[in-house]
């Protein structure tokens, strides 16, 4: 593997996902709507296409000559029903297939090893596009990789993560998510095991088929991942918790 797509790159944990792979010295061609988003280190070393992921023909273009893609794409902290993850991630797949390239890997979320009524109202509608996402990954024929990680520490804790932390199976639903408001205005922390200072990955993580193995995972060491599971046959046509170790 030489070169690699990355689709949502300039998110979080997109823009950790392509310094990964610079780091392992893959060339990376990254499609963004707004160039500028990428920093300017980051910017000079990547092959950006400017367009949409909803355009089939940027997608086209982003995937000539490359070998493998990832396929991180989010709403930031817009919970609103959409469909641009899944219809998107379908353009991807459509334009993989189309040319003969056959490992991918996508970021989506550890609700989805959770029955969608035991998720957050707040965020079900998020999780369904998540949904549609996995249902169009595993429809291919492609070589994918799921990767279904819970909160992503190294971003500030905004309500979708409260609403995470309160479906995390740790206490009562409801004082959870209040207690966590709490202590965002009061140190945050108990929050910690949630937040990261982390300013590259740290390999302290757990990989579980299946389901999650933890409450948090740093975006650095997710988008370490979602580069490095791309080679790795093991992970291919599942469903993969990535968690830092609940003892850690």
């Amino acid at each position: 593997m030489k070169k690699i797509a990355v689709f949502g790159g300039t998110g979080n944990t997109g823009l950790c996902a392509v310094d990964a792979a610079l780091k392992k010295g893959l060339v990376v061609r990254a499609l963004a709507r707004d160039p500028s988003k990428f920093p300017e280190e980051i910017r000079s070393k990547v092959e950006v296409v400017q367009g949409d992921v909803l355009n089939y023909d940027d997608v086209k273009k982003t995937v000539e000559g490359v070998d493998a893609a990832v396929i991180v794409l989010g709403t930031r902290n817009d919970v609103k029903p959409t469909t641009m993850m899944s219809e998107g991630t379908k353009n991807v797949l459509s334009a993989l297939k189309e040319a003969g390239i056959k490992p991918v890997s996508g970021c989506m979320s550890s609700f989805l090893f959770m029955d969608i009524e035991k998720v957050t109202p707040m965020l079900r509608d998020l999780t369904l596009d998540h949904i549609r996402m996995l249902d169009a990954l595993k429809a291919s024929d492609r070589d994918w990789i799921a990767v279904c990680p819970p909160h992503i520490a190294g971003t500030e804790i905004s309500w979708p993560a409260i609403c995470s932390l309160a479906n995390s199976g740790h206490g009562i639903k409801g004082v959870l998510a209040a207690t966590a408001l709490s202590l965002l205005w009061a140190g945050r922390q108990v929050l910690k095991p949630f937040m990261s200072t982390e300013s590259e990955p740290s390999g302290n993580y757990e990989i579980k088929h299946g389901s999650s193995p933890g409450r948090a995972i740093s975006k650095w060491d997710l988008g370490f991942f979602l580069v490095d599971c791309l080679d790795k046959p093991e992970h291919y046509h599942q469903m993969v918790g990535i968690a830092k170790p609940l003892q850690a």
